[in-house]
């Protein structure tokens, strides 16, 4: 099994106030060079660090709005962007993270569980719908969107919505950047079989989704009592 050469970008952050046992958390896109049509390459050395130096304005925008959803406890503090090669490890020593000498802040007031997320579902389709690098997912910390009691505790269509066109503006903040040299990347869906698929459209679904790894690294404190018949 071999993966299509690809850079995989991250960001991620603490989700309460910034301190020795805060929850970190973290989201990953795939991408290649070229045009949505055609991905092609990867970034590599200097270009990796100038695209992060232009995507970190756009990213934090999307991250702020009120409308992502994400609350004011979660922080935005850095993002990454490394060529991952053909054994899916990466392939540049180099690091390639810019952590932001200041950290971006959610725009929502309020929120439920903090391993909770209306998650993000990329397609590959008007494109190839079925196989391998046609299907994937995201999991934001936009538990600020809260479960409608009106709909058994599920997404209302409106949440659903704005977190559609949120979705498409996280994206966009990655495929609408041109670096010095005329490169941009293209979000791609990328499998370790090596299919490769360009990101064409995004679904939101109305469960609220749970971050299992995140659930079960949740510290549990108890409460006593005693039972004397």
């Amino acid at each position: 099994m071999t993966y299509q050469p690809h850079n995989l970008l991250a960001f991620g952050g603490t989700l309460e106030v910034v301190g020795a046992d805060d929850e970190i958390w973290e989201c990953t896109i795939r991408a290649l060079t070229g045009t949505i049509g055609t991905p092609a390459g990867l970034l590599e050395g200097a270009d990796c660090d100038e695209f992060l130096a232009d995507w970190e304005t756009p990213l934090k925008a999307w991250f702020t709005a009120a409308n992502t959803k994400i609350p004011s406890t979660v922080k935005l503090t850095y993002a990454k962007c490394n060529p991952i090669g053909a054994d899916g490890r990466y392939s540049d020593p180099d690091p390639h993270t810019r952590v932001f000498s200041a950290a971006a802040v959610g725009g929502a007031a309020t929120g439920s569980l903090s391993f909770g997320s209306v998650v993000y579902s990329w397609r590959s389709s008007p494109g190839p719908s079925r196989g391998y690098g046609t299907k994937g997912r995201m999991y934001p910390p936009n538990f600020g969107i809260l479960p409608s009691p009106t709909m058994s505790s599920c997404v209302g269509s409106s949440d659903r919505s704005t977190a559609c066109t949120q979705a498409v503006v996280l994206i966009n903040s990655i495929a609408s950047i041109t670096l010095g040299d005329g490169a941009k990347l293209v979000p791609c869906l990328v499998s370790k079989q090596g299919a490769v698929h360009p990101i064409r459209s995004v679904l939101v679904g109305n469960v609220y989704d749970v971050q299992r790894r995140r659930k079960n690294a949740v510290k549990e404190t108890y409460t006593a009592n005693v039972f004397a018949p």
